[in-house]
C-alpha cells in the first residue's frame, strides 16, 4: 500500500514539474490533451480508495498538498486558453476539465476538513493548504464566480476552525492577509462588468477579508497596509457605482476599516507613512473624514488620540497640508469637489479645515507645541498654505488656552521683526503675517492686552517696527502708558543718526507709531508732548525751505512725516500750516514718486475738517487748491483717482468749499460744482 502511494505521488511529482514547464507560455488548444491527462492522474490520486488519505500522516497530507498546487494550474489554462467557440467538441473538452478540476478541489478540502484537529505537530500542512486554496479562489473568480463561492465557504470553516494553530506560528501565515487579494479581483471584475454580480457573495468575501486581516492587525506589519490599501478600493467602488443593495455595504466597510485603523496602536505608523507617501487625492480627502467622525464612536467618548503616537499625529496634518495644495486649482476656482452621495458636494477647503479642527480638538494638550510646530513651518509654502495656517493658528488660539494665543502673538512678532531685519517688509509674507498677527490680537484677554506687558515682551527699542503694527486702541492703557510710548519714539528719532546700522528703519517705525498715537490718543497727549511731536514735524518740513540746497532724506521717511503731519496739522500755528503747505507742494512738483503723491492724497482729505486761521486763510486754501490741480492733471489714473475721491471728501466736509472753488480752473471748477450739488 505504501509503496502504491510512493508511485502515485512520483507520477504527480512529475506531472507537477512538466505543468511548471509550460506555467507562464500561452495556453493553446494543442496542450489541451496534457493539461486532460495530468488532471485524470490528479483525480486518481485524490479518489484512490485508499483509507490512508482520510487519516492524517506526512504520506497522504503531501499527496492532497501536491494535488493542490496543481489544481489553480489546470484553473489558469482554462481562463487562459485560446477557445475556438465554434469548434464545440473543444469547448466543451474545455468544460469538462473545468468541472474536473472544481471537483478535484472540492474532493481535497474535504479531505482536509476530516483532517480537522490532527495539525498540532504539522502546522506547515495547513499553511501549504490554505495556500493553495487561495490560488485557486483568485482564478476561479473569473471563470464561475458562484463555484468560487462555495470554495471561499469551505476555506473559512478551514481557516476558522484551526485559528488557534494559526496563531501559534504567525510568521509562517502572514500571507493570509492576501485574501484581500480576492477582493481586488471581485472589484476589477465589479468595474468592468464581467460577471452578473451577487451582493450576497460580495458580503461574504469582505467579511472573510476583513475578519482574517484583522486578526492579523496587531501581529503583521503588511495587514495594516492591507487595510488602508482595502478602504481605498472601497473608496473607488463608491465613487463609480451606485446600487441601493451594494451602497450600505460598502459604507459599512469602510466604516470599519477606517475603524480599525484608528485602534491600530502598537504597530509601526505604517498607516499614516503609506497615506501621506502616496498621492491618492479624492480618496485621502473621503478617508480622513471617516477617520475624524469615526474618532468619538470608536472610542466611545474617551480622549481617543493619546496612543497616537507623535510621528503619525504630525504626518498626517502634513498630509492634509499635501491635499489642500493637491486640490489648490479646485480652491482658486472656487470650484466643489462632488463625493459620493453620502457627502455630497462640498467645499474642499472647509472640508479639510473642519476635518483637521476636529482631528486637534482630540488631540491631548502636550501635543499641541508639535501640531503648532508644524503649522508655523507651512505658512510660507504657498498662499493657500498660508491662508490655511492661519485659520488654524486661530482656531487653536481660540479653541485652547489664553496662555497659547499670547504665544502664538510673541511668535508673529519675533518672525515679524525678523523678516524686516531682512530688509523684507514689501514681500507678501510680511504682509500676510501682519494680517495674522492683527487677527490673533483680537482673541487675546483683557489681562494680556496689557501696554505693560507687552512692553515687557517687546521692548520698544528692540521692536519698534512690531509697535506700529500692535492696535494699541484695542489695548489696556492709561494716559502714563500713552505719553510714555511717545517719549520713548521719539527718543528713537533723535537717538538714530544716518550712520547707525537701521536707523533709517527704526526713524520711519517711530514716526508711525506716533501718527497712531497722535490718531486715537492725541486727547492722551500730555501738552508737552504734543508740543514736542509738532515741532519735530515742523522742523523736519524746514528743512525743506531752501530746494537749492542738497538735502538726502529718504522718501519713505518724508512719506512718514507727511503722513504724521496731517495727524496733527490742526495744532500747528497759522505759520506753521502754510510752512507744510508750500513745502509739500514744492517737494510734489519735483518728486515722481508714486508713493509720496498718494500720500499727498490722504494729506488733502485729512484736512477737510482743519480750519485755517484767517491771517493766511486765502494763502493756505490756494495751496491747497494747486496740489489738487497738480494731481488731477497727472496720467497716473491711481493718483488721479485718489485725487478725486479726497477733493469729493473735501467739497462735502469742509467749511471752505466755496472759496476753494475760486482756485481752481474752470474746468475743474464745474467738477468741483457738481460734486457740491451731489
Amino acid at each position: 500500500m505504501e509503496r502504491e502511494k510512493d508511485n502515485h505521488l512520483t507520477k504527480l511529482q512529475k506531472i507537477i514539474k512538466v505543468l511548471s514547464v509550460i506555467d507562464g507560455v500561452p495556453k493553446e488548444i494543442e496542450n489541451l490533451q496534457l493539461f486532460e491527462d495530468c488532471n485524470e492522474q490528479v483525480n486518481k490520486l485524490l479518489l484512490e480508495d485508499d483509507t490512508s488519505l482520510t487519516q492524517f500522516d506526512s504520506k497522504s497530507s503531501e499527496v492532497v498538498c501536491v494535488s493542490l498546487k496543481a489544481l489553480p494550474i489546470f484553473f489558469l489554462f482554462c481562463k487562459d486558453a485560446n477557445i475556438q467557440l465554434e469548434q464545440n467538441m473543444i469547448k466543451q473538452r474545455i468544460v469538462a476539465l473545468f468541472k474536473n478540476t472544481y471537483q478535484s478541489l472540492k474532493l481535497a478540502i474535504s479531505i482536509v476538513e476530516r483532517w480537522s484537529f490532527q495539525f498540532q505537530d504539522s502546522y506547515s500542512v495547513l499553511a501549504n493548504v490554505l495556500h493553495s486554496i487561495i490560488d485557486s479562489i483568485k482564478v476561479l473568480l473569473y471563470l464561475d464566480t458562484m463555484a468560487a463561492a462555495s470554495i471561499c465557504k469551505s476555506f473559512k470553516r478551514l481557516y476558522t476552525n484551526q485559528k488557534n494553530l494559526v496563531f501559534k506560528h504567525v510568521n509562517d501565515f502572514e500571507w493570509l492577509i492576501n485574501i484581500f487579494d480576492i477582493v481586488e479581483c471581485i472589484f476589477q471584475m465589479f468595474f468592468q462588468d464581467v460577471v452578473q454580480h451577487n451582493v450576497k457573495f460580495y458580503k461574504f468575501v469582505i467579511g472573510l477579508a476583513l475578519q482574517i486581516t484583522l486578526d492579523f492587525k496587531d501581529v503583521s506589519d503588511d495587514a495594516i497596509k492591507k487595510i488602508y490599501s482595502f478602504s481605498c478600493t472601497v473608496q473607488r467602488v463608491l465613487m463609480k457605482y451606485t446600487t441601493q443593495d451594494l451602497n450600505p455595504l460598502l459604507e459599512a466597510t469602510l466604516k470599519t476599516c477606517v475603524k480599525e485603523l484608528l485602534s491600530y496602536k502598537n504597530a509601526s505608523p505604517h498607516f499614516i507613512k503609506v497615506l501621506v507617501s502616496e498621492n491618492n487625492g479624492l480618496e485621502h480627502l473621503i478617508l480622513l473624514s471617516r477617520f475624524h467622525s469615526d474618532l468619538n464612536e470608536t472610542f466611545q467618548g474617551d480622549i481617543p488620540l493619546h496612543w497616537f503616537p507623535s510621528e503619525n499625529r504630525d504626518s498626517l496634518i502634513g498630509l492634509f497640508f499635501n491635499l489642500l495644495q493637491h486640490f489648490s486649482p479646485f480652491i482658486y476656482e472656487d470650484n466643489k469637489i462632488l463625493l459620493p452621495s453620502s457627502f455630497g458636494i462640498v467645499n474642499v477647503y472647509e472640508y479639510l479645515l473642519v476635518n483637521l479642527c476636529s482631528y486637534m480638538t482630540n488631540l491631548p494638550a502636550c501635543s499641541i507645541q508639535s501640531v503648532t510646530d508644524i503649522i508655523v513651518s507651512s505658512l510660507f509654502i504657498s498662499n493657500i498654505t498660508f491662508i490655511f495656517a492661519a485659520d488654524l493658528l486661530s482656531f487653536i488660539a481660540r479653541w485652547s488656552s489664553e496662555d497659547l494665543c499670547f504665544q502664538y502673538v510673541n511668535m508673529l512678532g519675533i518672525t515679524l521683526l525678523k523678516l524686516g531685519s531682512m530688509g523684507l517688509e514689501n514681500t507678501s509674507e510680511y504682509n500676510n503675517i501682519i494680517l495674522l498677527f492683527k487677527r490673533l490680537f483680537l482673541f487675546l484677554s483683557k489681562e494680556q492686552l496689557n501696554i505693560k506687558l507687552f512692553l515687557k515682551n517687546h521692548p520698544f527699542s528692540q521692536s519698534i517696527y512690531l509697535w506700529v503694527y500692535i492696535p494699541i486702541d484695542k489695548m489696556k492703557y492709561d494716559a502714563e502708558d500713552i505719553n510714555m510710548i511717545v517719549d520713548m519714539a521719539i527718543s528713537v528719532i533723535h537717538l538714530n543718526s544716518e550712520e547707525q546700522d537701521g536707523s533709517e528703519r527704526n526713524v520711519i517705525g517711530a514716526i508711525r507709531v506716533l501718527c497712531n498715537i497722535s490718531k486715537y490718543f492725541l486727547n492722551f497727549l500730555s501738552t508737552n508732548n504734543q508740543v514736542t511731536i509738532v515741532k519735530e514735524v515742523v522742523q523736519f518740513w524746514s528743512c525743506f525751505n531752501d530746494l537749492d540746497e542738497d538735502i538726502e532724506m529718504s522718501e519713505s521717511v518724508v512719506i512718514a512725516m507727511l503722513c504724521l503731519a496731517s495727524c496733527v496739522f490742526h495744532l500747528f500755528q497759522p505759520e506753521q500750516m502754510l510752512l507744510v503747505l508750500s513745502t509739500v507742494k514744492d517737494i510734489l512738483l519735483h518728486c515722481d514718486n508714486q508713493s509720496f503723491r498718494l500720500q499727498v492724497t490722504y494729506f488733502l482729505s485729512d484736512l477737510k475738517s482743519t480750519q485755517f486761521h484767517e491771517t493766511n486763510q486765502i494763502e493756505c486754501l490756494s495751496l491747497v487748491a494747486s496740489l489738487f490741480n497738480y494731481l488731477l492733471d497727472l496720467k497716473d489714473w491711481m493718483v488721479t483717482f485718489f485725487a478725486m475721491s479726497a477733493l469729493r471728501d473735501y467739497a462735502e466736509v469742509t467749511i471752505y468749499s466755496h472759496k476753494l472753488s475760486t482756485f481752481l480752473p474752470l474746468t475743474k471748477k464745474t467738477d468741483f460744482t457738481n460734486f457740491l450739488q451731489k
